[in-house]
């Protein structure tokens, strides 16, 4: 029983691992192109636009009213909605599939 939870904690120490690399490489990378794109739909809210949902829009201008305008923070939204969207699909997964599935 101790092996496997000492494989479980490997795992999730490896996988804290990325996460935090992932986030210190996305705040190196500076400003991509579809990143201003939606930071400039945050500045200008709409119920919707001709190519996109407005929820990204909605993001990001809580995110520059929380925390300042920056190419920091944009990274950081784009970063916290990224892990709750994989953190949501493994409870997806968890509900259809045995735990070692689902990861």
């Amino acid at each position: 029983m101790l092996r496997k939870n000492k494989k479980w904690h490997l795992l999730w120490g490896a996988l804290g691992l990325v996460v935090l690399l992932r986030f210190l490489l996305t705040q190196q990378m500076g400003l991509m192109p579809q990143d201003a794109y939606y930071f400039f739909y945050g500045k200008h809210l709409a119920l919707s636009y001709f190519d996109h949902p407005p929820m990204i829009a909605y993001l990001l201008r809580g995110f520059t009213e929380l925390f300042g305008q920056s190419v920091g923070v944009i990274k950081l939204a784009d970063f916290v909605v990224t892990a709750g969207s994989i953190a949501l699909c493994y409870q997806l997964a968890q509900k259809f599939l045995p735990r070692p599935a689902a990861i």
